[in-house]
Parts: C-alpha cells; sequence; structure tokens
C-alpha cells in the first residue's frame, strides 16, 4: 500500500540530472537566460511532449507517458490549464497505468489495480496553475545559476544548477502530486537541482533532483516536445468509464460509510 500511495502521490509537471556538462558555458548569464524563461512563459499557450521518470533510491522505479497541455486564458491572462497525462508505471514486477485529465471542473485521476484490473477514479477539485512545466515553480524556489551547456533531444541546452531558498515552502521535488511535472517524492530531505533548458524553445527537457545528503532522486526527462500546437479537445473530457470505483474527493477524504458503499456486495 505505501509504494502504491508513492506512485499514486505523483503526477504533479510536474511540470527534473547527474550527466556531464559541456564546457565552457556561452556568452548568456544566468539572469539572461531567467529572463528569456519568464518571457517565453507568457508565449506557451499549448505543449505537449513524451516524458519519462527514473526514481531512485526504496522508491526505485520507472514512468514512461505523455503530457498534453493547454493554458486558459481570461481577461489577457493565464487563468488555469487544461491538462491530460497518461502514464505508465513500474516498480519491481508491479506494473500500472494512470490517467490524469484536468477538464476545467475537475481533475480526473484514473489508476487500474495491477492484480483485479479494477478501475478506480478519484475526482478532485482542478488545479490553478496555468502552466505545470512553469519554469517560475523553480525559480520561486530555488537559487538557479547556469553552471554549463549540453546538447539533448536535438538541440543545445543550458544547465542550470540550483539550491532550495531559504522560505521555500514547498520545494518542486514535492513530486508530481496532483499536476506537477517531476515525480519527485522522497524520504531524505531535498537537496539541489540541475536542470536543462533547450537554448532554441526555452523549454525544460530534463532535471534530476538530490536530496540534501547529495543522492540523486529522480531525473526527469522531456522529449518530442511540441510548444503552440493545436491540440484535440477531446484530450480535455472525460467520463468515468462503466464499472468504475468513482471517490469524489472534492470535498476532502470520504467518510467511512462512504468507502462502505464503494465495496462490491457479494
Amino acid at each position: 500500500m505505501r509504494r502504491n500511495g508513492v506512485w499514486l502521490a505523483l503526477l504533479g509537471v510536474t511540470l527534473v540530472m547527474s550527466w556531464a556538462v559541456a564546457a565552457p558555458v556561452s556568452a548568456a548569464t544566468t539572469e539572461e537566460v531567467l529572463a528569456k524563461l519568464t518571457k517565453q512563459r507568457g508565449e506557451v499557450k499549448t505543449f505537449e511532449f513524451d516524458m519519462k521518470t527514473i526514481m531512485k533510491g526504496e522508491q526505485a522505479g520507472t514512468s514512461t507517458g505523455h503530457m498534453a497541455m493547454q493554458v486558459v486564458m481570461k481577461d489577457g491572462k493565464p487563468a488555469g490549464a487544461l491538462m491530460n497525462v497518461k502514464q505508465q508505471m513500474t516498480m519491481g514486477e508491479m506494473t500500472h497505468d494512470t490517467l490524469m485529465v484536468n477538464d476545467g471542473e475537475f481533475l480526473w485521476m484514473e489508476t487500474k489495480a495491477p492484480s483485479s484490473g479494477r478501475v478506480m477514479v478519484m475526482k478532485y477539485k482542478p488545479d490553478t496553475g496555468a502552466n505545470k512545466n512553469d519554469p517560475q515553480e523553480f525559480t520561486d524556489q530555488y537559487d538557479l545559476k547556469l553552471v554549463g551547456e549540453e546538447d539533448f533531444d536535438g538541440q543545445k541546452c543550458w544547465v542550470l544548477e540550483g539550491t532550495p531558498k531559504a522560505k521555500s515552502a514547498a520545494p518542486a521535488a514535492r513530486g508530481m502530486g496532483r499536476g506537477s511535472m517531476g515525480m519527485g517524492m522522497q524520504a531524505e530531505e531535498p537537496g539541489k537541482i540541475r536542470m536543462s533548458v533547450g537554448q532554441k524553445d526555452l523549454f525544460v527537457r530534463r532535471y534530476i533532483f538530490y536530496s540534501k545528503s547529495g543522492k540523486e532522486i529522480s531525473e526527469t526527462q522531456m522529449t518530442n516536445v511540441r510548444l503552440n500546437g493545436k491540440l484535440d479537445p477531446a484530450l480535455f473530457k472525460y467520463t468515468p468509464p462503466k464499472g468504475a470505483m468513482v471517490m469524489d474527493m472534492t470535498k476532502g477524504m470520504p467518510s467511512l460509510e462512504d468507502l462502505k458503499k464503494l465495496v462490491p456486495q457479494e
């Protein structure tokens, strides 16, 4: 149950680095790169990409999948985001599939039990963040510094390294949760982050989280990135499949009586 809980708590940008960094650093400075990221943040209205996360340590496992997101605008400003994330997660011999859809009204998380094949759906209030691969999520929580360059996924990338800010309440390593990029659930206190940003599209391409003791926690890679493309509206619509066990989490944890009603009767 503990392992299942950790994997279900993922998903979250979530929206991710222990590789060799090429030298020397380009003419760009840390301030210039961060300014470019901030500017790009307001220009991306849709994105999709393939993703892979490798977890280390006690929660060792792998997740692969695809993410699509569309920013919702209101009065000319980002007011939220529609999201579709499909993942297959593997820990040891256990594999299960997860689908998350933010349709603007609710956030749905659908999982299939590896043993029985039964589908469980959890219904949440939607996340309000406009962009779950938002670089500001990192700049708000980490002191970042440009440390080098590398080639990744067909383009030159800037490599940034950061340490958690003293007053940051929730470092980005918290994991994918309900929408955040990167599966950083861990037992140890989070430490530094190392992230690569494409120099052409200014999109975060991969990142690694470390524990405070210096151990690598997770690496997440985003490949086949497509920005501001047309997305199928059907991606952001969801109806629980017939026979699924649906738990309404919009008012908090269900009561014991509510849970009893979900148990199949003999």
